[in-house]
């Protein structure tokens, strides 16, 4: 994966940026309103009459946001239209707007978790949705990252944020060594260094659980590898209950989950850097350069861009990067490879991460799926 700023420095500021702006709100459908085909006012604190005490007045407080991509996909789903038809309603004047209106009166009650930033509504998400955000993840495991790379044992590979997801790999020195290819005399083929590395995955938007996942790095190219997922949490806890200014869980709770993911943090490098790890890759790396591909690269393409869910485009370039590698590379290591180098040519780093992952699945197939994919 690529980096989406310069340093490391900038990535850390802009995370920090967005937790002083981000806005969030509990708002029940009845106090939302689509004012035109790109824009939603939430009526922000209790309007008139509905406080049940005497003498309650509350002047209530509109406010007007933008959309993001993110936010129009979720809302759709959140009142119920399919969003192909949504997309369609922007063209009619006023049709987007009616369709939106009527449905989220059909729940007035219902609350939903309204997640702003920069003026845009980024993620309307259910009240059951409990965000670690991103500074918090951050501050969880720099601990356990200082203290590695205080033993200058750290390399910090990728720190990337898209709309919906950040993402950061790292490599761990100390955990370097070297494949030999199986079936080369002395000398004809150089070994292969490899490295042990992690990433780690998070969304404030409601679009995956945070996730931390083995990997392993080609020091030749340095193509990741993502391997297992070693923590999981999924963004779900009670009902909320936050008050009209977005204040959902308190200092207290806030700070418990970051010192238990502190804690998790420590244990998860331990168990990237187990040399255990690297030596299951290293035998599956080896088995895989004895897989040949049999078939016709054109009919073996075909295949694997179906296995893989990958497009034509995408597939075309990974039979470019196989057959640069020469007749030796036609095999299914090349095939890891070749799926990893396609991520470096990737603009999109969601779809990059989605990339490396698909090589490691490519790598653990078993010699039945081989045999039926390139024989």
């Amino acid at each position: 994966m690529r980096s989406t700023f310069e340093g490391f420095k900038d990535f850390a500021t802009e995370i920090e940026r967005i937790e002083k702006c981000k806005q969030d709100y509990i708002v029940p459908m009845k106090r939302m309103t689509m004012t035109s085909p790109e824009h939603v006012a939430l009526r922000i604190g209790v309007p008139n009459g509905e406080r049940q005490f005497p003498g309650a007045e509350y002047e209530c407080e509109i406010e007007k946001f933008g959309i993001t991509e993110n936010g129009h996909r979720q809302l759709a789903a959140k009142v119920g239209i399919p969003f192909d038809y949504y997309e369609r309603t922007r063209a009619v004047p006023g049709l987007r707007e009616a369709n939106v209106n009527g449905w989220l009166g059909k729940t007035p009650e219902e609350k939903k978790l309204v997640r702003v930033l920069d003026g845009n509504v980024r993620a309307v998400l259910g009240p059951r949705f409990k965000p670690m955000d991103n500074y918090a993840l951050m501050e969880a495991i720099s601990p356990a990252l200082r203290e590695v790379a205080a033993k200058d044992d750290l390399m910090m590979k990728t720190f990337a944020l898209s709309e919906n997801h950040l993402y950061l790999q790292v490599a761990f020195k100390k955990t370097m060594r070297e494949i030999v290819v199986p079936g080369k005399h002395e000398g004809l083929a150089k070994p292969i260094p490899i490295m042990a590395g992690m990433t780690i995955r998070n969304s404030e938007t409601g679009h995956a659980a945070r996730d931390f996942r083995k990997m392993v790095w080609n020091l030749v190219c340095w193509n990741g590898a993502i391997s297992e997922s070693v923590l999981r949490n999924y963004h779900v806890g009670r009902e909320l209950e936050g008050d009209d200014e977005g204040n959902i869980w308190t200092e207290e709770t806030l700070r418990a989950e970051v010192e238990l993911l502190r804690l998790k943090t420590r244990d998860i490098i331990r168990d990237a850097m187990d040399p255990a790890g690297l030596d299951k890759f290293v035998d599956l790396a080896k088995a895989t350069m004895e897989h040949r591909i049999e078939k016709p690269m054109d009919e073996f393409i075909v295949n694997v861009t179906k296995r893989f869910n990958l497009s034509k485009a995408e597939g075309q370039r990974v039979m470019e990067n196989v057959l640069e590698g020469g007749p030796d590379n036609r095999t299914q290591w090349g095939l890891v490879n070749g799926i990893n180098a396609l991520a470096h040519t990737i603009e999109s780093v969601d779809r990059q991460y989605d990339v490396e992952r698909l090589s490691t699945e490519v790598l653990e197939l078993k010699p039945r799926e081989w045999e039926v994919l390139a024989n």
